[in-house]
């Protein structure tokens, strides 16, 4: 291993690393540690972007197949492709950032929304020693370094698990806004540094002390509650700029969410619709002018996200204000970079007391008789009668009419 200045963290070889390179200035390249020769000087071999490659090797690539990689074309994620012969031995000062480079295929089905992240990148080939390029297989692209557990791949499932907790309190069914939608996670204190270097200086860390009272429990079962002073460190996402620095870390989602309930298993893919409610943090909302934001202070009316670091626990303490938008609201379609062509908006959504299915197994009376559900489609219901077994369809909306009364009594 070996220690970065700029990350304050040993990388290993196999790692990805954002680096400059003479042969391309004023830009960062994709690299990967081959090799550590000193303690400030390593060997890389460069993942070059499609406007980085000579237009020879490019025309013997294939052109990418939308029915083999439709997620990763919708993600809009940037391709890098290996290049054996440009080996060149780097100086840990030429080092910016870690980036993260997974094979196609890991996008299409495992990290499925990844779209906006700048230090992430996909590949599908490689270029040879004699300038072939040649097709990578999915089991020989390893995205970690080798061995014991790299730093990479640590940053890489902390900065998932925090995405999947903020995306859980986006996507709640009901509207929470009278004491803040929160969630306590365990977060490494490498991990929270490295949050913090990606979004410096956009979003300033502001430390605060306050008191906490917890109970302790001692070895012999005896209690006492005790009040302690407790040092914090919150990142407040609350403004545009703030808010587009965060998209770039953590991807074009960050702060947006759906009401929408995911398909059962079998069924097709549950698309966001008109009318669908999609919860939104808009750090453009009146009340986020009228608060003095770089002023500290813990409860505040602005909408936004607040990540809340406690060291000596290593506890992250995420907490959310949103608003409610329908889905097909400008707002939510700029943020989510919809087509506005009237043929690309948002299709309708079916009415919602037709869409809706009422679960197989329930049971309520019709015509003086029990009968239970067999089958729904969303528009009718099939029941059968448990004395005869007789079986008769009648609509939604009726069998909900019959199952209120049947619970009302």
């Amino acid at each position: 291993m070996i220690l970065i200045p700029s990350l304050n963290a040993h990388v290993s070889p196999g790692d990805f690393l954002l680096a400059s390179n003479s042969s391309y200035p004023n830009r960062l390249v994709v690299c990967q540690v081959n090799e550590i020769l000193s303690c400030s000087t390593v060997l890389v071999t460069w993942w070059l972007e499609d406007e980085l490659m000579q237009n020879e090797i490019l025309c013997q690539r294939m052109s990418m197949l939308e029915a083999d990689y439709l997620n990763v074309l919708k993600c809009s994620l940037k391709e890098v492709t290996r290049v054996m012969a440009s080996q060149t031995i780097i100086d840990v000062s030429s080092i910016f950032s870690l980036a993260f480079v997974f094979h196609a295929t890991d996008f299409e089905n495992t990290w499925v929304n990844c779209a906006g992240m700048r230090i992430v990148f996909f590949t599908r080939y490689y270029v040879d020693n004699e300038f072939n390029v040649l097709l990578l297989d999915p089991h020989d692209h390893l995205p970690f370094g080798s061995g014991a557990e790299s730093y990479s791949s640590r940053m890489w499932f902390s900065l998932i698990h925090v995405k999947e907790k903020i995306t859980q309190l986006l996507n709640r069914k009901t509207q929470q806004q009278s004491c803040r939608c929160a969630t306590n996670t365990f977060l490494s204190l490498e991990s929270w540094s490295f949050f913090c270097y990606q979004l410096h200086p956009y979003v300033t860390p502001q430390s605060y002390s306050r008191s906490r009272t917890n109970p302790y429990q001692f070895c012999d079962l005896s209690l006492v509650t005790r009040t302690t002073d407790v040092t914090h460190v919150m990142l407040r996402i609350a403004n545009p700029e703030c808010m587009k620095a965060a998209r770039n870390f953590f991807g074009k989602t960050f702060g947006i969410g759906c009401r929408n309930l995911p398909p059962h298993k079998g069924e097709g893919i549950r698309r966001l619709l008109q009318g669908d409610i999609v919860n939104f943090v808009n750090v453009d909302a009146p009340e986020n002018q009228q608060v003095p934001l770089n002023r500290f202070r813990e409860f505040i009316i602005a909408q936004g996200v607040e990540l809340v670091f406690e060291s000596s626990r290593r506890l992250l303490s995420i907490r959310v204000r949103y608003s409610r938008y329908n889905a097909e609201n400008d707002t939510i379609q700029k943020a989510l970079g919809f087509v506005r062509e009237p043929s690309q908006r948002l299709p309708n959504s079916p009415s919602r007391r037709t869409a809706r299915r009422i679960l197989v197994g329930t049971t309520f009376m019709l015509n003086g008789g029990l009968v239970k559900v067999t089958q729904c489609d969303g528009r009718s219901v099939i029941v059968s009668n448990d004395a005869t077994g007789a079986q008769e369809e009648i609509s939604v909306e009726q069998a909900r009419e019959l199952i209120k009364r049947y619970i009302l009594g």
